[in-house]
């Protein structure tokens, strides 16, 4: 009785891990979506149970063509969100030249069935077809938009890559892979795309998917798996200093789009090409800068200085140390030391904490020209004699 239970038990184990639905999978640094349920391409069945889709321990992703029943289930996931134009390159580790004719690899991005992208393999059905296809959507298919080529692997390793801008789609794919993209004599195909269907970019996602074509079983009527070992999508970073020191020792911070808070000086990789919201952290004592937008380019740092104001405890714009007039300022601002001695650098940032100016003095007195500045309320910074001063002047015209 006990052996009967034991086996009953280790039968609704695999049973419950069989039926494990996921809806997202983290892979490459990227959030993902599980797709689940039936529809097209095919029309197929797909499945988000860990059967299906999951990521192993090197961290390479496996999607599965599987039979449960009667039934076929395939597999397609699509990341959360849009990373615009720039490079894709993906690292097959499958020989996708072996499978069924029935089978389609997908590596796409996607808004709507006219706004495509695709890298697939595949011979539709048909083992005679080549199984390399550059395809840029909508049909009809012809040279102008579709360039179908034979792949010839020397092994089960490939890259495929698009660099995708808005005048036109450039697509390669090499036999094996490295950081810097195999050498030349390694090159298996590469197509232009220079027509009118090239997307815009913003509302599309990346996908990766593994399918029937046609909803039909394999030929050979044997389950399917497909490995991707990693995938790079156009990315850049951002890196924010905060200033002043007192203001970063209170404990101010940013982050990018709501996320993590970050320290001043920090670096954010990995994000999407195109523009975030820089966010900084309330701290007792100090104005936070208001939130700004900031543009993200591929392969590049972006970076950007922002002042606090301190809300207490600010000098007079005139004491003992230094003088500021006129005040209000119309087309010019003269600042000067008190005392004769060396203002070392000035810094003006406008109401929103941008700065408008910023300069090495070395001298007692400078006379500033802001004929071109708005009307508003203005912060000073002011480093003389080894101490610092935030003041604030307006200018009226």
């Amino acid at each position: 009785m006990g052996k009967i239970k034991l086996i009953a038990l280790i039968f609704f184990f695999f049973l419950i891990k069989f039926l494990i639905a996921q809806t997202t999978i983290q892979f490459a640094g990227i959030n993902w979506n599980i797709r689940s349920g039936t529809g097209g391409p095919g029309p197929n069945n797909w499945s988000n149970s860990s059967n299906s889709v999951w990521v192993d321990a090197n961290g390479y992703l496996h999607l599965k063509i599987r039979k449960a029943g009667s039934s076929w289930y395939c597999a397609e996931i699509y990341a959360q969100q849009s990373f615009g134009y720039g490079g894709y390159r993906f690292y097959v580790a499958s020989n996708v030249e072996n499978y069924d004719p029935n089978i389609v690899v997908g590596l796409f991005t996607y808004e709507n069935d006219n706004r495509e992208i695709d890298i697939e393999f595949s011979r539709w059905g048909n083992s005679s077809n080549v199984d390399g296809w550059f395809t840029v959507q909508p049909p009809p298919y012809n040279s102008s938009n579709q360039e179908s080529f034979p792949l010839n692997l020397s092994s089960d390793y490939s890259t495929h890559k698009f660099i995708w801008n808005s005048s036109n789609i450039f697509f390669q794919s090499y036999h094996g892979y490295s950081e810097s993209l195999p050498s030349s004599d390694s090159l298996i195909n590469q197509w232009t795309y220079t027509g009118n269907n090239n997307p815009p970019a913003g509302n599309e996602r990346l996908h990766i998917n593994f399918w029937l074509y046609s909803g039909n079983p394999p030929i050979n009527q044997q389950e399917a798996e497909l490995i991707i070992n990693a995938v790079y999508v156009p990315s850049g970073s951002l890196q924010v200093a905060l200033l002043p020191g007192e203001a970063v020792g209170a404990g101010a911070q940013w982050n990018v789009d709501d996320g993590i808070w970050q320290n001043s000086g920090t670096t954010v990789n990995n994000l999407a090409i195109g523009l975030h919201t820089v966010n900084f952290k309330s701290i007792t004592g100090w104005a936070a800068p208001l939130s700004i937008n900031v543009t993200i380019y591929e392969n590049q740092i972006s970076y950007g200085s922002y002042f606090y104001s301190p809300t207490v405890g600010i000098v007079n714009i005139q004491n003992r140390d230094f003088k500021i007039y006129p005040v209000p300022a119309n087309d010019n601002l003269t600042i000067e030391s008190a005392q004769n001695d060396i203002i070392n650098s000035i810094t003006i940032l406008d109401a929103l904490g941008q700065i408008i100016y910023s300069g090495i003095i070395n001298k007692s007195e400078l006379r500033l020209n802001v004929s071109d500045y708005k009307d508003g309320i203005y912060i000073i910074h002011i480093h003389l004699s080894n101490k610092n001063y935030v003041a604030r002047f307006c200018i009226i015209k």
